[in-house]
């Protein structure tokens, strides 16, 4: 799940459709934020704000001229502690914020420090945007311009891929991507998709110092 793919998918997502609206903004939040799926939507445990992002674990301020979203997400994979992701504004249609803030007018929660980022309405109720109805979701849309369909952890490759191939220095989307040193280095090693980016670099490098 690239920029690329975003820009040829999300074109075919019905953004009056809550639930589609919902999909596309967390698509593109895990793309952009390297988030792992299970950091933004509901797994197999129940939804519960000490584990689960809420829209009150989100703040919005200006940085310079520079509009930022961060989400704070109570407890992690590895940092029981939690972690932030900070996002920017993209250009559309794979524009973050700008889904995200849509997303949370049209889905919009009485309480705040209870609702999933993600959850949004069927009837009169809110619901809790799971794994499976996301990779259903987003398959579906998928299929409709006849892109790939994605497993799970595509987020956090094709995001990662996507800043390494737009100039992102190594360690800066280690840091973006919460990895430390040796976690980084077997991640590379185990992913080509991320690996070759950085290769065509030092490759291009090279035959211009030759």
């Amino acid at each position: 799940m690239t920029e690329e793919w975003l820009r040829q998918v999300l074109p075919a997502a019905k953004l009056d459709d809550p639930l589609e609206l919902a999909v596309a903004a967390t698509a593109t939040c895990g793309v952009w934020g390297l988030f792992r799926l299970g950091e933004l939507v509901v797994g197999d445990e129940p939804f519960h704000p000490s584990r689960n992002v809420t829209r009150a674990d989100i703040t919005t301020e200006m940085v310079g001229a520079i509009l930022t979203v961060t989400a704070k997400i109570p407890r992690t994979k590895t940092q029981h502690h939690g972690e932030s992701v900070v996002l920017v504004s993209q250009p559309r249609p794979a524009d973050s914020i700008g889904l995200l803030t849509l997303h949370t007018m049209r889905n919009p929660a009485t309480q705040p420090d209870q609702t999933p980022l993600f959850a949004y309405r069927k009837g009169n109720d809110l619901v809790s945007l799971t794994k499976d109805t996301f990779l259903t979701k987003i398959a579906e849309i998928a299929r409709r311009v006849g892109a790939t369909e994605i497993h799970g952890h595509s987020m956090r490759i094709g995001g990662c891929t996507t800043l390494l191939k737009r100039g992102m220095a190594p360690d800066k989307a280690m840091i973006h991507g919460r990895w430390n040193s040796s976690t980084w280095k077997r991640y590379v090693r185990e992913h080509a998709e991320i690996l070759a980016p950085l290769l065509t670099t030092d490759l291009q490098a090279t035959h211009v110092r030759v």
